[in-house]
């Protein structure tokens, strides 16, 4: 009787092993199953910068006016002003999911590229963008509190601090003191007027950015110039004075030419070394 018990008793053992394995394999098919099914699901990165709305949307016009004026010099701080407009008009853009079956993100609401479709069609997506970046980065480098804006450190904004409105409408949950506040709005400018010295375009201000940061996201590697060979030299002096005598013969007559005598100079110079050359 006790070999007969002893015989079903391994038989059931053996069943439940059995069950466990293939338990074991379900579960694991199931999770090859769900992976492969995340991977098909678009990823979506939305950027929101985290700050309060302590500041009004920006208008298109301004916008578009600061657009403008720092196409004119490239010059860091309008660049900077241009960035944060950006991140405030981020705030108040609908960038939210929408879901489809299985609650699957589809597609986003057009957000901060379908403002600017509507209210600045002239100013150019991915260009803008990097500007944004430009901006969120420099806060992070001048340590400035994720609830105050950037345009509140700006060098040239001194003489507003006595009289700025710096929590309107109660909507800073923070309970920091007038004096606490304005202290730290002085050394963020400190800080980003030290950034901006010797900037004279924003390639330097990427640079140091880039040294503050240890990241090199603006900038492609250096390549090592190589020398020209002198067909590839003789080709490139002969196109480039083609390309000069053909501007000169487009200008009118009453066109005047304040370096002429530079230019003239220049050519003489070439002439004398192109004559010490053999031939």
């Amino acid at each position: 009787m006790s070999v007969i018990y002893g015989a079903a008793l391994n038989q059931r053992v053996k069943e439940l092993e059995l069950g466990a394995e293939l338990a074991v394999m379900t579960a694991k098919a199931a999770v090859k199953g769900v992976k492969a099914a995340a991977k098909t699901v678009r990823q979506w990165n939305n950027y929101r910068p985290a700050r309060f709305k302590l500041l009004a949307c920006p208008k298109a016009h301004a916008v578009l006016e600061q657009w403008r004026n720092m196409k004119k010099g490239r010059d860091p701080l309008e660049s900077l002003r241009f960035g944060a407009m950006l991140l405030n008009v981020s705030q108040y853009v609908d960038c939210s999911p929408i879901y489809g079956r299985g609650k699957h993100i589809v597609a986003r609401n057009p957000g901060l590229k379908g403002w600017l479709r509507e209210h600045g069609s002239e100013i150019n997506y991915v260009t803008a963008m990097s500007y944004r970046k430009l901006a969120e980065v420099t806060c992070k480098a001048i340590h400035l509190p994720e609830f105050m804006p950037l345009e509140w450190v700006l060098p040239g904004t001194e003489g507003m601090d006595e009289t700025r409105e710096l929590n309107p409408d109660g909507k800073l949950s923070l309970k920091l003191k007038r004096r606490e506040l304005l202290r730290q709005i002085r050394e963020c400018r400190d800080e980003l007027r030290k950034l901006l010295e010797g900037a004279s375009n924003v390639n330097q201000l990427c640079a140091k950015l880039d040294a503050i940061t240890h990241e090199h996201r603006y900038r492609a590697p250096a390549k090592v110039a190589v020398p020209p060979s002198s067909e590839i030299a003789e080709r490139d002096v002969v196109r480039h004075l083609r390309a000069a005598l053909q501007t000169v013969e487009s200008l009118s007559p009453d066109d005047v030419l304040k370096n002429t005598q530079d230019v003239i100079s220049l050519l003489s110079d070439l002439k004398k070394q192109l004559e010490v050359r053999p031939a």
